[in-house]
């Protein structure tokens, strides 16, 4: 009998330890959303960003006195949260898209594009927490139009900035880095090769490497491309090709698929529409549809995002890479994984296996676990799905009893999950750590008319849970252009577009969890 009593008590005790961290998280709470933008008409594509100390910024496109302009406003811990938000751009001429990161000490850099009356600019606008905003300067190198900017920071304070960049008639892969004590080097080719370049994205390693993902046209379709920038010798290597360019045709009918990606929210996968994809990408144009509450956010969800890829470093020295790819009949999903002894592995397909894929989105946490979020058509609906990899596989065994190493690239994840709302399409998704153990997804996804805004949220010990609205429930009308930071405190922030009605303009609204 005192056995027994003692097991039940130990019992007990686990279980009580085990559910601290979930009563832990779910003793914090979101807030009520609060307009963070400047009143002055519709605003658009946001970006958020935390420094060290629990302080953020928030940047996004808002048109004020017939331009699109570029504002930021800060969140301050201190002092009761968000302040008054201001112009950073280069100017009263469009500027478009723009992107935050902080440094360790409070430091940020937000970058845009903006016209400079010929053309687009990549501009940099330097934020020191003494002094605040410095004012911007181009970055690019100025030998035509620029676009498809993506920002970064490492621990030591250096930053690199990728763009596409027009040069002779063809768009190049370009970067730039800001150093500590020497400021901006210049902006520097990274491609080679006579097709176009796109959509790159950064990462830098726990050495102070740089890794460039980003795809070239060639051929008849798009290849996926890597290139290292090697601290020690100061110098980019050579673009390597991930992908095998051999790139499948299927002969489909431009005109009888335009209707069907136009009105929905479907990319345009086929590597035979890449002239479309182009028009659509570069178009310039950001007018959108008020009755089916079209915005530039949407817009580039349907492309320029679709196919954008990621790519994460573990303190091992694992570099990972994830994109999407056209087979011949689907854009499939996939990883493809590097260590300094055996170099890039064969890209692997990393999907659900169903049908298109979009939107593949990737966060690690400090002990080398990883989130992967992408979208994926599922019985005629595009579905938010997410897989998580351990970032502790020793105990784990495959079938043959065999242990997988801790390095192992595709047996430790796990299965993919759909984590949506339910059977409508969901889009743009995005996924952040808060600490080591909890993950956050946020989406858009459609409702009735309209677009809404949608979370979910993963505990290690109890997996994910059940999607709930992150913005107003009551509201009638669309929002989107999501994203979602977290601070070391484990202060969460979500910002997103919302209209309420027809005849209201798109507001900025942030929502905190505390």
């Amino acid at each position: 009998m005192k056995l027994w009593k003692n097991r039940t008590i130990f019992c007990l005790l686990l279980t009580a330890y085990c559910l601290l961290f979930t009563i832990n998280v779910y003793a914090s709470v979101w807030q009520k959303p609060v307009l963070i933008d400047a009143g002055t008409g519709d605003a658009f594509r946001t970006n958020i960003a935390f420094d060290p100390y629990g302080n953020a910024i928030a940047v996004f496109e808002q048109y004020t006195d017939g331009f699109s302009r570029i504002y930021a406003n800060q969140f301050l811990s201190n002092k009761n949260g968000w302040q008054r938000p201001v112009i950073i751009d280069a100017g009263p001429r469009n500027a478009y898209v723009s992107r935050v990161a902080f440094n360790q000490s409070g430091d940020a850099i937000a970058i845009f594009k903006q016209s400079d009356g010929s053309i687009y600019r990549i501009y940099a606008n330097h934020f020191i927490k003494t002094e605040g905003w410095k004012g911007p300067v181009a970055i690019d190198a100025g030998t035509g139009d620029a676009d498809g900017h993506q920002i970064t920071y490492n621990a030591d304070g250096n930053v690199v900035v990728v763009f596409e960049q027009k040069h002779k008639g063809i768009y190049r892969i370009s970067a730039n880095q800001y150093r500590r004590g020497e400021g901006w080097r210049g902006a520097v080719v990274i491609d080679s090769g006579d097709g176009n370049g796109y959509f790159p994205y950064p990462a830098f390693d726990y050495q102070g490497n740089i890794y460039v993902i980003y795809y070239k046209e060639e051929g008849s379709g798009l290849e996926v491309y890597v290139n290292k920038y090697e601290e020690g010798n100061k110098i980019w290597g050579k673009p390597l090709r991930l992908t095998d360019g051999q790139t499948a045709v299927k002969h489909e009918d431009w005109n009888k698929k335009r209707g069907y990606v136009n009105r929905g929210i479907t990319g345009i996968y086929n590597p035979l529409f890449l002239p479309e994809i182009k028009k659509k990408i570069y178009a310039g144009n950001y007018t959108y549809n008020i009755k089916r509450f079209e915005t530039p956010s949407k817009i580039d969800s349907r492309f320029r995002d679709a196919y954008t890829p990621s790519v994460v470093c573990d303190e091992n020295g694992q570099v990972f890479a994830f994109f999407v790819k056209w087979d011949g009949e689907n854009q499939r999903g996939y990883t493809a994984v590097y260590r300094n002894k055996d170099g890039w592995s064969k890209p692997e397909i990393i999907d659900a296996r169903g049908g298109d894929v979009e939107h593949i989105r990737v966060a690690i946490n400090s002990i080398g676990g990883i989130v992967l979020v992408f979208t994926q058509w599922v019985d005629g609906n595009l579905r938010i799905h997410a897989k998580v990899k351990d970032s502790v596989s020793d105990n784990v065994s495959d079938g043959k009893n065999n242990p997988i190493a801790h390095d192992d690239t595709f047996s430790n994840w796990g299965k993919a999950e759909i984590i949506d709302a339910g059977r409508k399409d969901a889009y743009g998704p995005a996924v952040i750590f808060n600490g080591d153990d909890e993950i956050i997804a946020i989406w858009c996804q459609w409702e009735e008319e309209t677009v809404k805004t949608y979370r979910n949220d993963y505990i290690k010990e109890r997996g994910w849970g059940k999607a709930v609205r992150a913005e107003m429930e009551d509201e009638s009308c669309g929002g989107c252009g999501l994203r979602i930071a977290a601070s070391h405190d484990r202060r969460l922030i979500a910002i997103f577009e919302q209209k309420v009605s027809v005849k209201e303009r798109t507001k900025i609204y942030g929502i905190e969890r505390k």
